[in-house]
């Protein structure tokens, strides 16, 4: 099967942003993924780009066949020209899957129904557009009446999208994935025994943590992803539990998330790459009922009230204090991401909606019977 992706503006370069909202990777990251593991399953993936994201030599990455196209400005990749020159070239690759992203691509989706009609067209909406609601209405209207298939990276875009439009779509959340290099030993950062650790950066966050802490009388330390100084070098001389690491990311940071026995989450400190290597390490997590994490963790969590730390101390005590509760909540934790978050899954949900078959509503008027009605009586 020959895949064509679309829309983005090619593969991710070191000085371009690849994350978007909570959650959502941007279109070049999953692009890139996407297209590397379907070629790796024998798919021929092809992945149109513009300057800078591809150099004009670039013909083929880790598999991945690479079609520069041009833009009105090279300084600003992207625009309608490039859209339309991007059309123009699935047309003359003839692909049996065209994979769009973007609203310009969605735009002019019932163009490239008309061009190739019998290609499966997929769009992934993982952004708001910057436009009124009548617009939006319309661009979807048209995307559904040419056959387009809608996928939403997150629950909320789901929702906006069928609420407020009345349009369906499919939810396939954008996958994550661990760094893969080797840990980095926790006494490093001088901690020699088990610790638990806590996403909270704020030292308003962290007091309250600590105070919950405190109050469940757990012993082990509390590790905080945030420079000891100014108020937070208070709390941690008020709290002798707390010990400051300071801001760390990639091997260092998953070393002490894997590392911890259980991770609370309060406020809106954590980020979503924190919060799913926690998922991906099996680890127990006590968390805010917050939408998004709720979005992220499901089931899998316990939720405690943000302004309620007796019930903090309660959650703390309980998951503390029982080694065979951290592990079964360990394990649910662990089950969600692999249901719904590793990349193997993502995939294999994109390559059924590329391979699903195309059904066409037929208008209940231009329904005629064949031959009129027969009558049994005598």
């Amino acid at each position: 099967m020959k895949i064509l992706f679309i829309g983005q503006l090619g593969i991710p370069v070191k000085h371009q942003s690849t994350k978007g909202t909570w959650g959502i990777l941007g279109a070049e990251a999953r692009v890139m993924v996407l297209a590397k593991m379907m070629s790796e399953l024998g798919h021929e993936a092809v992945v149109t780009a513009a300057k800078p994201y591809a150099a004009s030599h670039l013909s083929n990455i880790f598999g991945v066949q690479v079609r520069p196209v041009m833009s009105f400005d090279p300084r600003m990749p992207g625009g309608w020209i490039n859209a339309l020159l991007t059309l123009r070239r699935a047309v003359k690759e003839r692909a049996q899957v065209v994979h769009l992203h973007s609203w310009k691509m969605g735009v002019l989706g019932p163009a490239g129904r008309l061009l190739m009609p019998s290609a499966r067209l997929v769009w992934t909406i993982d952004k708001k557009p910057r436009a009124g609601n009548w617009v939006i209405r319309k661009i979807l209207r048209e995307a559904e009446k040419a056959g387009v298939e809608i996928a939403a990276p997150s629950r909320s875009l789901q929702y906006w999208l069928l609420v407020s439009f009345g349009v369906r779509s499919k939810y396939i959340p954008d996958g994550f994935e661990m760094t893969g290099a080797p840990l980095v030993r926790p006494r490093h950062f001088g901690l020699r025994g088990k610790y638990n650790l806590t996403l909270a950066k704020t030292p308003a966050e962290v007091r309250k943590v600590a105070r919950a802490y405190k109050l469940a009388g757990l012993r082990r330390k509390l590790v905080v992803l945030a420079d000891e100084r100014g108020s937070m070098k208070r709390v941690a001389g008020d709290f002798p539990q707390v010990t400051c690491v300071g801001e760390q990311k990639g091997r260092v940071r998953e070393s002490l998330i894997a590392g911890a026995e259980m991770v609370i989450i309060r406020g809106r400190d954590g980020t979503h790459d924190e919060v799913m290597t926690a998922m991906a390490y099996g680890k127990p997590v006590i968390a805010s009922p917050l939408p998004y994490l709720e979005e992220t963790l499901g089931v899998s969590a316990m939720y405690v009230g943000e302004k309620d730390e007796t019930c903090l101390a309660e959650a703390l005590k309980l998951m503390g204090r029982s080694e065979g509760r951290r592990r079964n909540w360990g394990k649910k934790t662990k089950a969600r991401y692999e249901q719904y978050f590793s990349w193997e899954k993502v995939r294999d949900e994109y390559a059924g909606l590329y391979a699903a078959r195309q059904v066409r509503l037929m208008a209940v008027d231009s329904v005629r019977p064949a031959l009129p009605a027969l009558s049994f009586r005598r």
